[in-house]
């Protein structure tokens, strides 16, 4: 039997940490593993996952935990166990590589490399018969057919790597928003809302797109999609009524019953397109919806130091969401009669229940719980049960900050503060900014993770794709320049460190190096917005600041291939989409200067924000003065001798200023 002992002790990922015990020796990813295995000429299994994962924990208890699956690995493999929050580089690679062999992925995702990295076979969950089968036949093989590995290993590098050829580039035009429309359209669920049969995903970025071009084009058919959709997650059970926050995904297409786990990503873009839907149509459940969401974030994931956590756990293997779930016996218990009456007419329970075990996922009937004069009774009861269910354990918190994950909550809490017009939001938006700066941003680059006191790993496109677009919000939140100052940095760094100088548009990854087989780039929206999509944005909000070209080339860039790829799959390219719609429309930059904290001022302001305008930037025009460097479009409007001015410009092209509330609000209404 082998005696080399788990190597994870010493890793801060929480993922990492549970299997740390395990009885398999494994290494977290390395030279070292990739040298074992070359001197002991063994096969490198590789299992990738997250610590929230549901599956993974299964598998863990199943077969990792196991001692006659360890003895096969210890004996006949090098193992290695990856956290996909970590190294997302490594996981869309081999991810990539599985979903080539059987056509589909998913975690645990379990790979099979060679000593140079290749891989040459995978799956995902396997139960543990099946898996110790599979890993026997793997090593047979290795020790017979080596010839055939090296073969299979070839031919799929070959095949992931071919997937990340550039796309052909075509001219730019509307035609991809009509062909994204058409195809939601015919996709749209018209009972439940959402675009597909169950499982059923929270559709952030279409419904971001569909409430655009609804106020772009007066489109009626597209705001209702947006609208229903919205309205049946938020009443569903996907969304947790007591405590806030919305589950992963809905296992059927009522959106009734989730998957329990909550990431911090859902959070931060459901809250934002909550918020923009309540900027639409004044719905009260959009805004108490996305308040709950913000409050859930600050109580329940946030770090002392005012950054946030990953995700929340689903739950104990085979008992997923008991810490969310009632009996109507518990009910009954905790509730008096009357307050059981009101619980039961806004929501959903009955003996039979709706989960496993008799229990209840609560689901409001309708939203009309949040615009009645029952409202403060049902919220006195749902506190109250709220309280009884924090005596129970709760679910395991992943604690790794990830700056992605972080700078999408930033600017979901940046659109909380403007919409809602909580100045709380905003306070916990720039320290979240704040911490970033004081613990990710190194003289090397910014970096991705920081957990246990320690910060790691080079830095994704996303997250500086995602911080650059937080920092832009947070200066239109805020206009403290030095925001502004930083995007403008980044902006220039991630350029130079993910550009694709021969065919344009942004690598994943930094560079090439050892741990990389193929440098990706990321155009389709998955879980979270493409991060080339959202770097289109980003610049063009750039550009109509500064007027730099190079800003506007490189997004017209982006977005002439995002459009080739969009005719083929155009509801797969919200963010993209996004970027275009903004690109085509007659962008106005809107400037104030004066009194910021004037009554007239903050009046404009709150008008300005209460209102979706998705062709817009807006600054202040500080005093010309100080060390940073102040935007093209701010430069010559600020004057001391005035306390009210609003600009409002196309292409630095302006109108006379306003000098007057009335007079701004009439020029912000043409």
């Amino acid at each position: 039997m082998n005696v080399k002992r788990n190597r994870l002790d010493s890793e801060k990922s929480p993922y990492l940490q549970q299997h740390k015990d395990n009885p398999v020796h494994w290494y977290a990813w390395g030279d070292e593993a990739f040298r074992a295995a070359q001197a002991e000429d063994k096969p490198v299994f590789l299992s990738i996952g997250y610590s929230t994962c549901y599956w993974c924990h299964v598998m863990e208890k199943d077969s990792f935990e196991n001692n006659e699956a360890a003895d096969v690995l210890n004996e006949h493999f090098i193992s290695i166990k990856v956290d996909r929050e970590e190294r997302p580089d490594l996981d869309q690679i081999y991810m990539d590589a599985v979903a080539a062999l059987s056509g589909r992925g998913g975690w645990p995702l379990s790979v099979f490399l060679t000593a140079d990295r290749r891989p040459f076979f995978g799956f995902t969950f396997l139960p543990r018969n099946q898996f110790i089968d599979v890993l026997a036949r793997v090593n047979q093989l290795w020790t017979e057919k080596r010839s055939e590995v090296e073969k299979a290993a070839c031919e799929l590098l070959g095949a992931v790597r071919a997937e990340f050829q550039a796309p052909e580039v075509k001219k730019l035009g509307g035609n991809s928003l009509q062909r994204a429309c058409q195809a939601l359209t015919e996709a749209f669920d018209a009972e439940d809302g959402g675009f597909s049969a169950a499982p059923k995903f929270p559709p952030a970025m279409p419904l971001a797109l569909l409430l655009r071009l609804a106020v772009r084009r007066q489109r009626s058919d597209l705001q209702h999609m947006a609208v229903l959709t919205l309205e049946k997650m938020a009443r569903g059970g996907i969304f947790d009524h007591l405590g806030g926050g919305f589950h992963r995904y809905s296992t059927d297409k009522q959106w009734l019953v989730p998957h329990f786990e909550k990431m911090l990503y859902d959070n931060a873009l459901l809250a934002h397109v909550y918020l923009e839907a309540f900027q639409v149509v004044s719905k009260p459940l959009f805004g108490e919806t996305a308040r709950l969401v913000l409050d859930y974030t600050l109580r329940d994931m946030r770090d002392e130091q005012g950054a946030f956590f990953s995700a929340e756990d689903a739950g104990e293997v085979k008992r997923e969401g008991e810490y969310y779930v009632w009996t109507t016996e518990e009910l009954k218990t905790l509730l008096a009669a009357e307050d059981y009456r009101i619980l039961a007419d806004a929501f959903t329970v009955s003996e039979e229940g709706n989960f496993e075990y008799h229990t209840n996922v609560l689901s409001l009937r309708d939203d009309s719980s949040w615009s009645s004069k029952g409202k403060e009774p049902l919220r006195g009861i749902l506190r109250r049960l709220e309280q009884e269910r924090q005596k129970r354990e709760r679910p395991r918190r992943d604690e790794k900050i990830i700056v992605s994950w972080n700078a999408l909550m930033i600017s979901a809490l940046c659109k909380g503060w403007q919409v809602l017009g909580e100045k709380r939001y905003l306070k916990a938006a720039q320290e979240a900014g704040d911490f970033i700066v004081e613990n990710l941003a190194s003289p090397s680059g910014l970096l991705r993770r920081y957990c246990g006191a320690e910060a790691m790993f080079s830095a994704c496109l996303d997250d500086y794709a995602y911080l650059v677009q937080a920092l832009l919000d947070l200066y239109e939140s805020s206009f403290q320049l030095s925001w502004f100052a930083w995007a403008r940095d980044l902006q220039a760094e991630q350029d130079s460190r993910f550009w694709d100088s021969e065919n344009g548009g942004y690598f994943f990854t930094q560079s090439k190096d050892a741990a990389e087989l193929a440098r990706k780039k990321d155009w389709f929206d998955g879980a979270t917005p493409s991060a080339n999509g959202v770097s289109a944005l980003n610049l063009l909000r750039l550009y109509h600041f500064t007027f730099a070209p190079q800003f506007k080339d490189r997004a017209e860039h982006i977005l002439k291939t995002a459009s080739s790829l969009a005719a083929i799959h155009p509801a797969a390219l919200c963010s993209s989409l996004i970027a275009l719609d903004f690109y085509l429309d007659q962008v106005k930059e809107i400037v104030v200067a004066g009194d910021l904290e004037s009554e007239a001022m903050q009046e404009f302001l709150r008008r300005v924000y209460a209102r979706l305008l998705p062709g817009k930037v807006l600054g202040a025009a500080p005093p010309e003065s100080g060390s940073v460097k102040i935007p093209a479009l701010l430069q010559g409007k600020f004057s001391a001798d005035r306390d009210f001015a609003v600009f409002v410009c196309q292409d630095n092209r302006c109108l006379s200023p306003a000098l007057d509330l009335p007079q701004a609000l009439r020029l912000l209404a043409s």
